[in-house]
């Protein structure tokens, strides 16, 4: 779900951004009000910060990710952002910004999914983050049980779960099993403004849903 996607936070009828929604009134809010919005069943979840995402992708000694040129090139910007926000020191010296698939340390992965302006919007950014999420999931799968168990209790102080740490173990010991099918941005069809809105609205939210 787009973090710009309009909804009803509460139910007065205004319209709320998902990500002010989740700023404003924190997680357990946010889950009931999407259940309501998207006709869902959300039960449970877990919140990740940056660090996380660097830590996960450190520990799994990073990933090779695809970049064109351009997302290369922006991933410098972006880098020296993340740096500051984990507290650790990254380098893209000597990276060529060329098409090409690239050994990603946590930093860096972290810096591409971030990467928005100029190198596509919103959109082209969570699609991004969609295939950083997979390619998470694939090292972790050549990955042993042990390991596993090291990095989760390695991150587990960066993350937020409704549930407690024994059932994020026993879920971890499936993940050779999981799968990614296909992924996608929602709302699928979008109202398209003549003149910019920071809001992505559903083009209808009903038949979106449906």
């Amino acid at each position: 779900v787009f973090r710009d996607c309009a909804f009803e936070s509460n139910t007065d009828g205004g319209l709320d951004k998902i990500t002010d929604s989740y700023s404003r009134y924190g997680v357990q809010h946010t889950v009931e009000a999407m259940n309501r919005n998207f006709d869902l069943q959300i039960d449970n979840y877990v919140v990740v910060n940056w660090t996380a995402v660097a830590d996960v992708v450190d520990a799994l000694d990073g990933i090779d990710m695809y970049l064109t040129a351009a997302e290369a090139e922006a991933m410098g910007w972006y880098v020296y952002e993340t740096q500051v926000a984990t507290h650790r020191k990254y380098t893209v010296k000597g990276l060529p910004a060329e098409d090409g698939t690239y050994h990603l340390n946590g930093g860096q992965a972290l810096a591409v999914a971030r990467i928005r302006k100029g190198v596509g919007d919103d959109y082209a950014r969570t699609a991004r983050q969609r295939t950083i999420i997979n390619l998470i999931l694939q090292k972790a799968q050549t990955m042993n049980i042990n390991q596993l168990y090291a990095i989760i209790n390695a991150v587990l102080n960066n993350v937020r779960i409704s549930f407690d740490k024994a059932e994020v173990l026993a879920l971890a010991k499936d993940v050779f099993k999981y799968r990614i099918s296909d992924t996608s941005g929602f709302p699928f069809d979008r109202i398209v403004f003549p003149v910019a809105t920071s809001m992505i609205y559903a083009d209808t939210m009903v038949s979106n849903v449906t």
